[in-house]
């Protein structure tokens, strides 16, 4: 957030608490997965790719030899890291062309070439670090993803799903996205799905705006194109093989676009503190709306601790004790094993 807004170090820290308090993503991280390493490879990559964009090298760094080690660690953790490969080429040749002039910018033949050259020694590195867990799973499975192994343990739909089908379940989607406990069975309030789901609309609603402005002005640069363009790309990517896995198993949970809570949540909170300024110029008259702009992080933050008190332990709660009289009322015969008895079998 830091790298695409530097003026904005609150929108910066809105940004975080957004992704650290969403109750989900806290649940998850509290869990032995490999959803965590994911998120955590898959943000460091995006933060080097916005830096890239900054500050494009003219030549071979240490930032190379970073990025390709990012790209093939994030290929071990997670499948769906993967798509940073294609955004990682992508921003090797469209940070030079953010950086010039005219229709082609900064690229040239010369520049070309030895982008080309970089990307190839950066695929190198990344093949390096992961080849041999793919070169595995066709060894094993025939399958260089693994999937039909994967598919065969946690079972496959009995028909590929449409996209009209996917779409009927967004429901529990954005459920499984802000909070669906326990093996997404244990949900908050519909109250609570609907004032975080307001909330993000509006935070939607504010960024757009902002950007129908700019462009509208002529006032956004190659650069900011290509920042804000790379988040968006990257929750795409993360959303079409999201729909590939889900149209094969049942897998529409919000929590596996979590790779990319480091975009939403930036989007989010710039959207959320655009909208909230323009209301408090136009309503109030108020140039530092600081109080409102916390109002989202803030609420989130008091959802994630009151969640497991008032949520999850109760849903895991031991069943009430019964007393002698009230285990005389149980109906059904009884049934002895040794010094148990089982009321009502």
């Amino acid at each position: 957030a830091v790298t695409l807004l530097p003026a904005r170090l609150d929108v910066a820290l809105s940004a975080a608490a957004l992704a650290g308090f969403t109750p989900m993503f806290l649940f998850i991280s509290a869990s032995v997965n490999n959803d965590t390493l994911a998120v955590a490879l898959s943000s460091l990559t995006l933060w080097l790719l916005a830096d890239w964009v900054r500050r494009p090298p003219t030549g071979w760094s240490r930032r190379h030899l970073a990025l390709g080690l990012l790209l093939g660690l994030g290929a071990l953790s997670k499948q769906s890291a993967l798509g940073l490969g294609g955004l990682a080429v992508g921003v090797l040749v469209a940070a030079h062309w953010a950086h010039g002039r005219g229709w082609l910018g900064g690229l040239t033949g010369r520049r070309l070439l030895a982008v080309a050259g970089q990307a190839l020694g950066i695929a190198a590195i990344a093949v390096a670090v992961a080849s041999w867990w793919y070169l595995r799973n066709w060894q094993l499975y025939g399958d260089w993803l693994g999937w039909n192994q994967f598919l065969a343990i946690v079972g496959a739909r009995p028909a590929p799903a449409t996209l009209w089908q996917l779409w009927g379940e967004r429901v529990g989607f954005i459920e499984a996205y802000w909070g669906l406990f326990g093996g997404v069975s244990v949900p908050l309030s519909a109250d609570v799905y609907t004032a975080l789901n307001v909330a993000a609309t509006l935070a939607a609603v504010g960024g757009l705006a902002a950007l129908i402005g700019k462009l509208a002005r002529r006032a956004i640069s190659r650069q900011d194109v290509l920042l804000w363009g790379l988040q968006i790309a990257w929750l795409a990517a993360l959303m079409v093989g999201l729909v590939r896995w889900s149209s094969q198993t049942w897998a529409s949970q919000g929590r596996l676009i979590f790779p990319g809570i480091a975009s939403i949540s930036v989007l989010l909170a710039t959207g959320w503190a655009v909208l909230i300024e323009g209301v408090s110029r136009r309503v109030m008259g108020s140039r530092d709306p600081a109080i409102l702009v916390a109002a989202f992080p803030v609420g989130l933050a008091v959802l994630a601790a009151l969640a497991p008190i008032t949520v999850i332990a109760p849903h895991y709660a031991p069943p009430r004790q019964l007393t002698e009289t009230a285990s005389g009322e149980v109906p059904g015969p009884s049934v002895d094993f040794g010094p148990l008895r089982l009321l009502g079998g």
